[in-house]
């Protein structure tokens, strides 16, 4: 099964059904008793850490060995139940992506290659431009898709950039962006850049918004179209007023 380019919404819809019964609900009984055994075997590895490091505490309480046993106790405690929890885990997401995502994706369409560990890369999420305001410095993804629907390539990831700074006190890091980053080759030449983002500013203020939005921006010129439905959701912004209105047509 492939997906056609020009297929409607409700066709996709009946490619997607079709999909999902032919590839998920088969594996969907065995990836519910794997779950349920993850479940019970993260709950035996607790209780096997209870037992060794509840009676240690109560040791370093009743003898009063001082804070540092105390502190010691606590931490193997906390190593002990996380490390249960990361071996059971990883493992069990590891089946799941394997059996039941990647055999949902085939069954879509074979064209399409996913390989659950890697992801858009971080210079190339940088040389989109979404982030202006702070520098990434930490990044990571998961989850790539890569293929061609028609004669379009894509690909697509799972993507979350942060930023980290120091303060006098900690560290700070804030979420740059989170969710998919989606590359696809467009068949037109440009050169310039045309950014179109969700229209909070509208939204929130109204008409104040809309002369917010008329100002100068990092993203380039405010872009006024045609379609006020469109423009109730999202805000243009471009190099090349021109050039926008070409590529959003």
């Amino acid at each position: 099964m492939a997906v056609q380019p020009g297929v409607n919404g409700t066709e996709s819809d009946a490619l997607f059904t079709a999909a999902w019964e032919g590839a998920v609900q088969p594996r969907l009984a065995k990836i519910e008793s794997e779950r349920r055994h993850a479940r019970d075997r993260i709950l035996l590895g607790w209780l096997a850490v209870l037992a060794v490091c509840v009676p240690a505490l109560w040791l370093v309480l009743r003898f009063e060995l001082g804070g540092d046993a105390f502190g010691f106790a606590i931490a193997a405690l906390l190593v002990g139940m996380g490390s249960v929890w990361s071996y059971v885990y990883l493992d069990f997401r590891k089946h799941f992506k394997q059996d039941l995502v990647a055999s949902l994706v085939t069954a879509f369409d074979k064209r399409l290659e996913y390989i659950p560990y890697d992801a858009i890369s971080q210079e190339e999420f940088v040389q989109a431009g979404l982030v202006r305001e702070f520098p990434v410095t930490g990044y990571g993804g998961e989850d790539l898709l890569r293929g061609k629907i028609g004669a379009t390539a894509i690909r697509f990831s799972e993507v979350r950039a942060t930023h980290r700074s120091k303060t006098t006190r900690r560290n700070k890091e804030r979420t740059l962006f989170r969710g998919v980053f989606f590359v696809a080759d467009f068949n037109k030449h440009f050169n310039g850049s045309t950014y179109v983002l969700p229209d909070k500013a509208q939204k929130l203020l109204g008409g104040a918004g809309q002369a917010l939005q008329g100002m100068r921006s990092a993203y380039g010129e405010l872009v006024k179209l045609e379609d006020p439905e469109f423009e109730r959701h999202f805000v243009v912004y471009s190099s090349s007023q021109i050039e926008a209105r070409y590529l959003l047509s």
